[in-house]
C-alpha cells in the first residue's frame, strides 16, 4: 500500500453509542450513514465503506454473515482484499 491512509469512521446511532469522543476526534472523516437503527442500516454502512475504498481489510471466520457478506461485496467491486 502506498501513501497514507485515511482513517474513516462510518457510523449509525447504535455505533455511536459505543465509540468515545477522542476516536472521533482522531479520525480524519466521519460519516454518519443513519440517525437510526432499521433493518438495513449495517448493511449500507458497509456499502459505504466498500465504495469508498480500494481496500478491504478484515477479519474473516465464517463463511456467511454481515462481514462475510461485505467481503464478497468488496471483492465484486474490486477492492485488494487482506483476510485474517
Amino acid at each position: 500500500m502506498e501513501g497514507a491512509l485515511d482513517v474513516v469512521f462510518i457510523f449509525n446511532i447504535i455505533s455511536m453509542i459505543a465509540c468515545p469522543n477522542d476516536i472521533l476526534k482522531r479520525a480524519d472523516k466521519v460519516v454518519y450513514t443513519s440517525e437510526r437503527y432499521s433493518d438495513t442500516c449495517m448493511r449500507n454502512r458497509n456499502c459505504h465503506l466498500v465504495d469508498n475504498s480500494e481496500y478491504c481489510i478484515c477479519y474473516l471466520n465464517w463463511e456467511n454473515g454481515g462481514t462475510a457478506y461485505t467481503v464478497n461485496y468488496a471483492k465484486q467491486s474490486g477492492l485488494t482484499i487482506y483476510i485474517r
